[in-house]
C-alpha cells in the first residue's frame, strides 16, 4: 500500500479518481463474496470447521476494511474527496460490512453449544475498522477548506444522491442491527461471560450512523428548503428505524447486568434513548420537513450514539429483564420473526413490557394511612408505566431483609391491592402484581392485639409485646373491656452497621432496640413501657423517640440506669410509637435526635460527590458534569468513585471535603453555576432529589465561556443552607482529566462504549 500514494501523485487527477473507484468497486465484489459465505453457512452447526470459516471471513473483511481506509488516506485530492463513487462506494461497503457482522453474531448467538467467546475477539474489531474508515466523510479536505464550503460547490444533483445515500445506508444498518439484537435477546449463552462482546458487535455499529448523521447535517446546512422536499421521506423512513432499533436498544440495556455504581451510567443512557426517541416523534409531527428540525434530530442521535450500553458487565439469562433499579421481570421469548421490525407500535415509544420509576411515599401521609403500611415497613416505592396486564416481578433488596414477612401492594384506581408472593429469598422477593399507578414492596412487622375484660383493668395490666423485652403496663382503671393493638418495628441491624463502617468514632458504640407501636380502643392515654436490659456499662444512655401516629413530633427522652439496674422503664403515649436507641460510648455527648432518626431510617446521613468528564473535542469548552447525593453508610462514596474512574470520570476536589449532612426523602439538592461557565443543554437549574436507599444524582453539561480567566464556582443548597461548593476551572480541570485519563491503553476499563 505504501507506493501507492507516491503513484497516484505522478497520475492526472483524473486517472487517480478512475483509479480510485474501479480498487473501490474490486472491494466491494470481494466483499460480496464473504456476505455469501456468511449466508450459506448453517447457523445450527458449531463445529470446529464452521469456526475456522468464520475466522477467514472475519479477517478477509478486516483486511478489505484496511484497505478501504489506506486508499482514503492515500488518495489526498479535494476533487476526490468530493467524488460521488467514492461515497456510493464506501456506503456499499459500510452495507456489507453490517450485514456480515450482524449474520456471524446473530450465528455465534444462536448456537447450540457453549463455545469460547475469545473466538470473537477479531469480529468485535470490525466495527472499530469501520467506524475509523467512515471519519474520512467527515473529515476536513486536504485542501484545507471546511466541509460545507466544499459541499455548497457541488450541484444540487449530487447533494440529492448523497442525501439518499445517507438515509439508506442508515435505514439498511438499523434494518440489520435490528434483527440481529432480536436473535440475540433469545439466546441461551446469554448469561455466560463474554456474551456481552456480541452485544458490542453489533450495537457499535450505531457509530456509522454517528458519521453518517453528520455528513446528512453538513448537507442540510446547504440545501434549500424548496431543494429538500424530495430527500424528506427518506429521512421519514430513517428516522423510523431509528426510533425501532432504539426501542430494541433500550430493550437491550434492560437485560443486562451492571455493576451496581454504574446504574447511573445505564439510568442516563436510557433516559437519552427514550429523549431521542421522543424528538423523533413530536419534531417530525411538528416541523414536518423543515430542515431545522431534521437537523436537530441528527444532532439528537449523534449525541445518543455514545451512550448506548454503557457500563455492562454481564447479560441476564434469557427472558429476564429490568423494569427499574434492582426489579426485574418475564418477557417472552419469542423467535426472530420479520413482523417485529414492521411493528408500528414502536412509533409510539412503548418501554419493554412497563417501566417502574424510583419514588418516595415517606411523606405522603394519606396513601400510607390508606395502605395500611407503616414508614419503618417501606423497603421500595415506584411509581408505575405502560403495564397492560398482570406481571411476575422479581426486587432485588441488595441487602438482607431485616424480616422475614415481605409483601408488595399495588395502588389501582384508587385502591390498594395486595401482591401475590410467590418467593422470598435472603434479599429477593418474587410476587405477581397488577397494573396501577404506584407498587409498594413493604415488610409485615409483627403485630397482634389482645382484650381485657373491666375485671382486669381494675387490677392494672402487665402485657408482654412477643419479639421484644418490654412489657406494657396499665395502670389500675374503671373503664369497661378494651382492646390493645401492638405492632413491633424490627430493627435494621444492617443500615446501622453500614453507618459504624464509615464513622466508627460516633456510632461504633450505638445499637437498636425493637421500636413499639400500641394503640388502645377505650379512653386509656398513657401507660408504662418496661424493658430488660443487659447489665450497663458506665455511661450507658437509652435514648428513646416517641412519636405521635403521624410521625409530626418527635419527643426525645435520655434514661441512665444503673450499674445495677436490669430493666428501665419509660411512660409513653398509647396510640403512639417508641424507638430506642443504645448509646454505650463513654462521651457525655450523646447521639443526637437527628442521627438517631437516620439510623432508625427515618432520615438519611449523606454526602455531596461531584465528577466530571471531558469529551473528546476539548477545543468546545464542554465538560459534563454528575453530582450524587450518597448516603455515608460502607464506604460508598469511595466505591462510587472508584466505579467512575473506570467509566473515565473524575472527581472534583474543593478546598474543604464535602462533610455529612442530614436529609429526609424527596427533600432537594439545587445546583447553581456562577462565573465563567453556564449548562449547555438550556435546561433550568439541575435539581438532586433525594429518596433514601435509591441512587440519587444529576447529571448536565457545561461549556466554559471563551473568557481569559474560564474559571466559576458550583454551589449545592440544600433549601436554604449552602452544603458544598466546588471550583471550576477549564485549564486546571482539562489538565487534570489528560493526565489521569491520558493511556488509555494503560488502564483496565470495566466499560465500553458502544
Amino acid at each position: 500500500m505504501g507506493n501507492l500514494s507516491d503513484e497516484c501523485r505522478e497520475r492526472r487527477p483524473d486517472d487517480q479518481i478512475r483509479e480510485t473507484i474501479d480498487r473501490l468497486s474490486q472491494i466491494k465484489n470481494n466483499l460480496d463474496v464473504q456476505r455469501i459465505k456468511v449466508i450459506e453457512l448453517d447457523v445450527e452447526e458449531d463445529t470446529e470447521k464452521i469456526r475456522t470459516h468464520h475466522k477467514e471471513i472475519v479477517h478477509d473483511t478486516m483486511d478489505i476494511i484496511l484497505l478501504l481506509k489506506s486508499l482514503h488516506d492515500t488518495v489526498e485530492l479535494p476533487i476526490t474527496h468530493n467524488s460521488k463513487d467514492i461515497y456510493q462506494n464506501t456506503f456499499k461497503i459500510g452495507k456489507c460490512v453490517c450485514e456480515i457482522v450482524c449474520k456471524l453474531c446473530t450465528q455465534r448467538g444462536r448456537s447450540s453449544t457453549s463455545w469460547n467467546f475469545d473466538d470473537v475477539e477479531d469480529l468485535v474489531q470490525i466495527p472499530n475498522l469501520f467506524n475509523h474508515a467512515m471519519g474520512y466523510l467527515i473529515t476536513e479536505t486536504p485542501s484545507g477548506h471546511s466541509r460545507i464550503a466544499d459541499i455548497r460547490t457541488m450541484s444540487r444533483e449530487w447533494r440529492r444522491s448523497i442525501h439518499t445515500l445517507c438515509t439508506v445506508f442508515c435505514i439498511h444498518v438499523c434494518i440489520k442491527m435490528t434483527a440481529s439484537l432480536n436473535a440475540l435477546k433469545i439466546s441461551t449463552l446469554r448469561s455466560q461471560d463474554g456474551f456481552k462482546k456480541l452485544l458490542e458487535c453489533v450495537v457499535k455499529q450505531f457509530l456509522y450512523i454517528q458519521h453518517t448523521s453528520t455528513l446528512a447535517e453538513d448537507l442540510l446546512e446547504c440545501t434549500n428548503e424548496d431543494e429538500q422536499h424530495s430527500t424528506v421521506e427518506g429521512y421519514k423512513m430513517m428516522f423510523k428505524r431509528i426510533r425501532i432499533f432504539l426501542n430494541h436498544g433500550l430493550f437491550m440495556l434492560r437485560t443486562v447486568r451492571y455493576e451496581t455504581f454504574s446504574e447511573a451510567d445505564v439510568e442516563v443512557a436510557c433516559n437519552r434513548i427514550k429523549t431521542c426517541r421522543s424528538t423523533l416523534i413530536n419534531d417530525f409531527t411538528s416541523r414536518y420537513g423543515r430542515n431545522e428540525f431534521l437537523i436537530n434530530s441528527l444532532r439528537e442521535i449523534k449525541r445518543v450514539s455514545f451512550e448506548i450500553c454503557e457500563s455492562i458487565v454481564c447479560c441476564l439469562p434469557p427472558g429476564q429483564v429490568h423494569i427499574a433499579d434492582g426489579v426485574t421481570a418475564p418477557y417472552p421469548c419469542e423467535e426472530e420473526n420479520s413482523s417485529d421490525f414492521e411493528d408500528t407500535s414502536d412509533e409510539n415509544g412503548s418501554d419493554c413490557i412497563g417501566s417502574l420509576t424510583r419514588c418516595s411515599l415517606e411523606n405522603n401521609e394519606e396513601q400510607l394511612k390508606a395502605s395500611d403500611i407503616e414508614k419503618t415497613e417501606l423497603i421500595r416505592s415506584y411509581k408505575m408505566e405502560g403495564f397492560q396486564s398482570s406481571i411476575k416481578v422479581c426486587v432485588d433488596n441488595q441487602r438482607p431483609f431485616i424480616c422475614s414477612s415481605v409483601g408488595g401492594k399495588v395502588l389501582q384506581n384508587g385502591k390498594w391491592v395486595s401482591a401475590n408472593v410467590t418467593r422470598i429469598e435472603e434479599n429477593k422477593v418474587e410476587m405477581e402484581i397488577v397494573p396501577g399507578e404506584l407498587f409498594v414492596v413493604h415488610y409485615k412487622f409483627p403485630s397482634g392485639k389482645q382484650k381485657f375484660d373491666r375485671k382486669d383493668l381494675r387490677n392494672g395490666i402487665t402485657m408482654p409485646i412477643p419479639n421484644t423485652p418490654a412489657n406494657l403496663n396499665l395502670g389500675r382503671s374503671e373503664e369497661g373491656d378494651v382492646t390493645v393493638e401492638y405492632k413491633v418495628h424490627l430493627p435494621d441491624k444492617y443500615r446501622l452497621q453500614g453507618y459504624k463502617d464509615e464513622n466508627p468514632e460516633k456510632f461504633g458504640s450505638i445499637d437498636i432496640l425493637p421500636g413499639i407501636q400500641t394503640s388502645v380502643s377505650r379512653n386509656i392515654t398513657n401507660g408504662t413501657m418496661e424493658l430488660a436490659v443487659e447489665k450497663p456499662n458506665k455511661g450507658t444512655v437509652y435514648i428513646v423517640l416517641t412519636m405521635d401516629p403521624n410521625n409530626q413530633h418527635v419527643d426525645r427522652k435520655e434514661i441512665q440506669p444503673r450499674p445495677e439496674d436490669r430493666k428501665i422503664s419509660f411512660d409513653m403515649l398509647l396510640n403512639a410509637m417508641a424507638f430506642i436507641v443504645k448509646d454505650a460510648s463513654e462521651s457525655s455527648k450523646k447521639v443526637d435526635t437527628e442521627s438517631a432518626l437516620s439510623i432508625l431510617g427515618f432520615k438519611s446521613i449523606c454526602q455531596l460527590l461531584t465528577l466530571y468528564r471531558v469529551p473528546s473535542n476539548v477545543e468546545d469548552r464542554i465538560v459534563e458534569l454528575r453530582v450524587y447525593c450518597i448516603e455515608s453508610n460502607r464506604n460508598n462514596l469511595q466505591k462510587t468513585v472508584e466505579s467512575a474512574l473506570k467509566n473515565e470520570w473524575m472527581q472534583i476536589k474543593g478546598e474543604t471535603a464535602s462533610s455529612d449532612f442530614i436529609i429526609s426523602s424527596e427533600e432537594n439538592i439545587t445546583l447553581e453555576f456562577t462565573g465563567d461557565v453556564e449548562q449547555n443543554d438550556g435546561l433550568p437549574k439541575p435539581i438532586i432529589t433525594f429518596i433514601r436507599n435509591g441512587t440519587c444524582f444529576v447529571q448536565t453539561q457545561l461549556q466554559f465561556l471563551n473568557t481569559n480567566e474560564m474559571r466559576g464556582l458550583l454551589l449545592m443548597h440544600h433549601g436554604t443552607v449552602e452544603r458544598d461548593w466546588k471550583p471550576l476551572q477549564w485549564k486546571t480541570m482539562r489538565a487534570n482529566y489528560k493526565v489521569m485519563f491520558e493511556s488509555e491503553t494503560s488502564r483496565s476499563k470495566s466499560c465500553t462504549l458502544l
